[in-house]
Order: structure tokens, then C-alpha cells, then sequence
């Protein structure tokens, strides 16, 4: 019954959630969270350095998605110990390469992709795993339920950080008026219309105000339901089923979204991505084969809660938000200028 409450009370909080971020972050006061200043141009004025709700967005996206492992792995008696290390060593190839292949397939230097990054983590998820277990054989993680906590949890982190993309503008879909028929009709009353000349949509697709169809919403809403459904198999056993659900449905996705959306993602047809997509299908097909021997271990939702309140997994999670917010939330494509000040009338 725990087990359900908790899928229950995850997707009731997602969803009142995401109903106010659809409405809210196409606005204009929903991509710059804050300014600082950082060099002095004149008398009382300072060039600023911003920080984004993307910023934000990502970095809860990422905190959420490692923590949520952390659960999974717990509920199923991992050691908290051989988790962090295996999110750590996860984590620090996978930003990075965030990074690298954005600039590899967009050749722009102040982007990222959360996709490559996910293409990159499945690929060197099992292989970190076996090393892992060679290394102290005494804590093994066992294979596919690693996975399945890795890949739900992804989903998750996924899901949620899609949110920073409506903020800033990115990943934005076709005009709506370009789209089917039966599309426009669809989404006639559910689209989005972005507002601020600093979004990416306004700069790079000259979108602004334009009705465009909602992809990011769609895809934040995809991924949720993927999750949900991974999670309720994840905690019934059933972890061949889970990753395969929640792992085929987001990279299948990511394959179809592709054709509705407007935004560069290299000059091929058929994009990068989407060739990592496909290819991280197969991979997950491959693995699950290799990992199939029945697994006899049932998960328990309030085990792995009760081990998230160790101090070094708080700190742990505390410094990768600040971390992530550090590296994804200072715009490099937005600038700002600030007038500081003094009120005489109050001195």
C-alpha cells in the first residue's frame, strides 16, 4: 500500500505543478532569476552577470533524478556508499560530455545537451556498474535494477528539467500555424506564446509571440507518465518491465519529438540525437537480454526513504545542486547592465 501512496503523492505534486509552470514560465520574468553585478563600466553602473530559472530548473532536475536513485536503491538495500560512488562517477562524465557534444553536433560553445548526456550515461552505465562490482565484489549492485533506478530516475530528472527550457525559450516547437491540421486543432487552446526578446525562441527562430506548439510541455508531461509507470513496476519487481518502459519510451520520444520542433540541431535530416536515440534503444534491449536471470528482491519505498536522511547523502545532493546551478545557471548568451544607487530622500 506504501508503495502506491507513493506513486500517488509523486504524480498529484508533479502534475498541480506543471500546470502552473505552462502558464506561467513562457512569460518574459520567468528566464532571469537574478543579476550580480561583476565589473563596473561607470559611476554607479555595472555590467551583470544573470542567473536563470534554466539554472534553477536544472539543477532541481538533476538533484531530484540522483536522489530519487538513491531511494530506489536504497528500497532495495543497496549500501548508500557504493550508490554515491556510482552516481559520482556517472555524474562526472556525463556533465561534461553535456557539454562537448552540444558543441560537437550544434558548434555552439555556450550550450548543452541533456539528450548526448543521457546517450552517454546509458552507454557507460553497465560498464561502470561491472567495474564497480569487480572492485568490491563484497557490495555488488546488481545490474538491472540499478538500471531501472537509473533510468526512472532519469525520466524524473528529465521531466523536470524540461521546465528551465520553457523558461529560457529552448527546445522550442514549430509554429503552430506550420503544423497539421489536426495538430492546430489540438493544440488550438494548449500552445505556447513566448514573451521577452532575451528568450532563445525570440533571438534564434524569431518566434516571439508567435503560437508555437507546446513540445517541451508535451515531452515534460511524456516523460512524467514514463517515470510514473517505470516506478510503479520498479517497486512491484518487476525491473526487466521497468527499464523497459521508462528507458524505450523517452529515447523513442525523443526520436518523434525531433520532427516538431524548430529549434538548430545541426544541419543533418535526421539529427545526431535522434541517432543516439535509436542506438540507446538497442543498447537497452542488449543489456536487458544480458541481465534477464530472474531476480528475486522486493523493493520497500520506506527503507529506501529512511536511508536518505544520512548526513552524507544531504550533503551530497546539497553540493550538486549548488554545483549544477554554478555551471548551468550563469547565461553566457544574456547580458545585463545595473544602476546602483543611493536613495538620498532616506539617508
Amino acid at each position: 500500500m506504501e508503495n502506491v501512496l507513493f506513486v500517488l503523492a509523486i504524480s498529484a505534486g508533479i502534475f498541480i505543478f506543471f500546470r502552473s509552470a505552462f502558464h506561467l514560465l513562457p512569460q518574459e520574468q520567468w528566464q532571469i532569476l537574478a543579476v550580480l553585478p561583476h565589473q563596473k563600466v561607470s559611476q554607479g553602473q555595472w555590467n551583470g552577470v544573470n542567473l536563470t530559472y534554466y539554472g534553477l530548473f536544472v539543477a532541481a532536475a538533476v538533484t531530484l533524478a540522483v536522489g530519487h536513485c538513491m531511494i530506489l536503491l536504497g528500497s532495495i538495500g543497496i549500501p548508500m556508499t557504493k550508490a554515491l560512488l556510482f552516481a559520482t562517477i556517472l555524474l562526472g562524465v556525463c556533465i561534461p560530455a553535456s557539454k562537448v557534444l552540444a558543441k560537437w553536433v550544434e558548434k555552439k560553445s555556450f550550450t548543452f545537451t541533456i539528450g548526448g548526456a543521457s546517450f552517454i550515461g546509458i552507454l557507460l552505465a553497465p560498464i561502470i556498474l561491472l567495474s564497480l562490482n569487480s572492485w568490491r565484489p563484497q557490495e555488488s549492485l546488481p545490474i538491472l535494477p540499478t538500471l531501472s533506478a537509473l533510468v526512472i530516475s532519469f525520466a524524473l530528472g528529465e521531466g523536470i528539467g524540461r521546465l528551465g527550457c520553457i523558461s529560457f525559450g529552448c527546445c522550442y516547437g514549430k509554429p503552430l500555424s506550420a503544423c497539421s491540421p489536426f495538430l492546430q486543432k489540438l493544440f488550438h487552446h494548449f500552445h505556447f506564446r513566448f514573451s521577452g526578446e532575451t528568450k532563445k525562441v525570440a533571438y534564434e527562430g524569431k518566434l516571439e509571440l508567435t503560437p508555437v506548439l507546446p513540445i517541451q510541455g508535451i515531452t515534460a508531461t511524456i516523460y512524467i507518465m514514463a517515470f510514473l509507470m517505470g516506478l510503479l513496476c520498479f517497486l512491484n519487481g518487476w525491473f526487466g518491465i521497468a527499464l523497459m518502459t521508462t528507458g524505450l519510451t523517452t529515447q523513442i520520444w525523443r526520436v518523434l519529438s525531433e520532427y516538431w520542433r524548430a529549434d538548430y540541431r545541426g544541419n543533418r535530416a535526421f539529427s545526431a540525437y535522434q541517432l543516439m536515440a535509436l542506438l540507446g534503444c538497442a543498447y537497452l534491449l542488449f543489456v536487458s537480454w544480458l541481465s534477464s536471470s530472474s531476480i528475486s528482491i522486493t523493493p520497500n519505498i520506506l527503507n529506501g526513504l529512511g536511508k536518505m536522511w544520512s548526513p552524507e547523502i544531504l550533503v551530497f545532493l546539497q553540493v550538486l545542486w549548488i554545483s549544477i546551478f554554478l555551471l548551468m545557471g550563469r547565461s553566457k548568451v544574456t547580458g545585463s547592465m545595473m544602476s546602483i544607487y543611493v536613495h538620498k530622500e532616506r539617508v
